[in-house]
């Protein structure tokens, strides 16, 4: 598997008020609403030569993240990152949207919060997808592929 991201993508299914804090490699933060159950991608932050990228989720569930090589394309070519679906109990890796795709599997009962923002980072290196914890890109990993 060769990953190589130059776009990402958010959105959040959420029963709360939704929305996700991203910081890139650098001091620059971007606030994200979603209103529905699309795909936003976000323009603002380029991802070429990073290794990942560290955000803040506020959500009672089900919180996503598209990695895509292509920006905007969310058909093809690109991961899926779901975290704390399923009532909040498990996050999954994918290499497709939606569906019977998931090659990564890790219960994180409990990780999102409603009322509370929780730190996440995504990674890309090596030719693994990683997901943790934390405001550090690398530490508390949580589910790999």
């Amino acid at each position: 598997m060769s990953v190589q991201c130059l776009s990402i993508l958010i959105v959040l299914l959420a029963c709360s008020q939704r929305f996700v804090d991203t910081e890139s490699g650098t001091s620059e933060t971007l606030t994200i609403l979603t209103q529905d159950e699309n795909y936003v991608p976000i323009e603002q932050i380029d991802l070429t030569g990073k290794l990942g990228l560290t955000f803040q989720v506020k959500a009672c569930t089900s919180a996503y993240v598209a990695l895509s090589a292509i920006f905007g394309v969310t058909n093809s070519r690109m991961y899926e990152i779901v975290i704390s679906g399923w009532s909040n109990t498990k996050s999954v890796i994918r290499d497709c949207r939606q569906r019977w795709c998931n090659r990564a599997e890790s219960p994180t009962g409990g990780l999102l919060k409603c009322n509370e923002s929780v730190s996440l980072w995504v990674g890309w290196t090596n030719g693994h997808i990683v997901l943790g914890r934390g405001r550090f890109l690398g530490l508390e990993p949580l589910l790999e592929w």
